[in-house]
């Protein structure tokens, strides 16, 4: 990027409040917030910029040092200062500052008496049992089972029968792919975290959406990686910043949820999904995709996975039957080569020695069904979707949000106002609430709320009028002068 540029993008720094090297630090800060300023982006020579800025050199090297304390920028001797990956550190710092609020947020005194207010959860992606589907379908006969209980019970790969039919569902939707190509996992959790463990060491750096699923943010940052956030948003990913983290050549993985994205239900089209295998195999960057929502189609069917877009194998595919079946059916899976899922087996042996067989079973058994519960989610799901949207547009007209196309969310944008502390609100109103900075790589997002659609009609159109009778209240707390004010994150 041009000095210049980055000039420009500081605005009318100087009419901010505060000492000047205060009102430097504040103004990058806002383009490093914003996205404006990409990763490995040289900021301009201390002295070049003063002279530009008209201000003392001890100006901008005190404002550079504040950018560097917060962890914004690294600055070595001899290389000049440039924008950072988010430290493991400060990704871990930030995820205390996002959690704090409602971890430790004040409980009200009805939840603790003899008669409870009941706390209805909208915070939650973890789905029921679909409405209308037979639940005598999961009964496993002794004869079903009896061949196992002669053996040991570990299955590091996993079941033979499950490993087959997940085979048999890609090749059916045009990804062709033999059993030894997958990998069962105790859900898409483990799936993500085991894949972290293997391809990354610590100080690596990672590029994913932000914002972002946040038990993918959490099994990276364990992982000890450099988190390169991409916003994603209303018009989609951000293809310009996306460019700009693949080529510095700094990442070592790519991971996406390219259909229905968590939380922003965004889908990648077919020719985005053809520019993002271009860029990462043009860095030999691995990309891992994670489907986990991809069966809970709402309007129309999505474009195939990015693995059938690269079948060389330079997509690892993760997938799970959690949020289609049921949450505590906890059977996830990835499909990668036949050689990485040899060593995937073998680290989770060490975790595990392999997920239960009587779940994976269950499992073998739903798969076949697909389809059918395919169906009765849409109806299902879609009628509750219709149901937040209607809400929000009689009672929050105010509020940005986009019809998902299929998922479990819609993503709402505040007015005004913190997320956080409407959280607060309206848990103390009974509704329990996920701001967006749960879901945020670098803590932005203060002013979004993640609404599922799981729950049952009746209690969904109650824990709704809860939430936004809490916003009208926190909202004349705003008008008064008493609430935050929109994107006060600290770094």
């Amino acid at each position: 990027m041009d000095q210049h540029e980055i000039i420009q993008l500081l605005g009318a720094w100087l009419e901010r409040p505060g000492p000047l090297y205060e009102r430097l630090t504040a103004a990058f800060e806002h383009s490093l917030r914003a996205g404006e300023l990409p990763v490995t982006t040289r900021l301009p020579a201390e002295r070049w910029l003063a002279e530009r800025l008209g201000v003392s050199r001890s100006t901008v090297v005190a404002a550079y040092g504040l950018l560097q304390e917060r962890g914004w920028v690294t600055s070595r001797r001899g290389s000049g200062t440039e924008v950072a990956t988010l430290t493991p550190q400060r990704s871990l710092r930030l995820r205390g500052q996002q959690l704090h609020p409602l971890a430790h947020g004040p409980v009200i005194d009805s939840y603790l008496n003899d008669d409870p207010l009941d706390v209805i959860e909208l915070s939650t992606g973890a789905p029921a049992w679909p409405t209308g589907f037979n639940p005598a379908i999961c009964a496993i006969q002794p004869e079903q089972v009896t061949p196992l209980l002669a053996e040991y019970g570990y299955a590091p790969h996993g079941l033979p029968e499950l490993r087959q039919a997940i085979a048999e569902h890609y090749t059916r939707t045009g990804l062709r792919s033999q059993p030894e190509q997958i990998l069962v996992t105790t859900g898409a959790q483990q799936a993500i975290s085991l894949l972290a463990t293997l391809m990354l060491q610590r100080g690596d750096t990672l590029i994913l959406e932000n914002p972002c699923f946040f038990g993918a943010i959490d099994a990276f940052r364990a992982a000890g990686a450099r988190l390169a956030p991409v916003p994603i948003g209303a018009h989609g990913l951000d293809f310009r910043r996306l460019g700009e983290q693949v080529a510095a050549g700094t990442a070592q993985i790519l991971y996406l949820i390219p259909t229905f994205h968590n939380p922003t239900g965004n889908t990648l089209t077919d020719m985005e999904r053809r520019e993002v295998i271009r860029l990462a195999q043009a860095a030999h960057l691995p990309i891992i995709e994670d489907l986990t929502l991809s069966f809970n189609v709402l309007d129309r069917e999505p474009p195939p996975p990015l693995a059938a877009y690269a079948p060389e194998g330079d997509v690892i595919s993760i997938g799970s039957l959690s949020k289609i079946f049921w949450a505590g059916l906890r059977v996830g899976w990835i499909r990668a080569t036949a050689t990485m899922v040899e060593r995937l087996a073998r680290l989770k042996s060490v975790s595990d020695l392999g997920s239960s067989l009587v779940s994976q079973m269950l499992g073998a058994r739903l798969i076949p069904y697909l389809p059918e519960v395919q169906r009765l989610r849409r109806d299902e799901l879609g009628a509750r979707r219709a149901l937040v949207m209607d809400v929000l547009r009689k009672k929050a007209p105010g509020w940005r949000w986009q019809a998902p196309p299929g998922g479990l969310f819609i993503w709402a944008q505040l007015p005004a106002g913190d997320a956080r502390d409407l959280a607060q609100e309206a848990l103390r109103a009974g509704v329990k609430v996920t701001p967006g900075t749960t879901l945020s790589v670098d803590g932005t997002h203060n002013d979004w709320l993640r609404l599922p659609f799981l729950i049952t009609p009746d209690r969904l159109q109650i824990g709704l009028e809860r939430l936004l009778g809490a916003w009208e209240r926190y909202e004349r707390r705003l008008a008064a002068g008493a609430g935050r004010t929109p994107n006060s994150v600290e770094p």
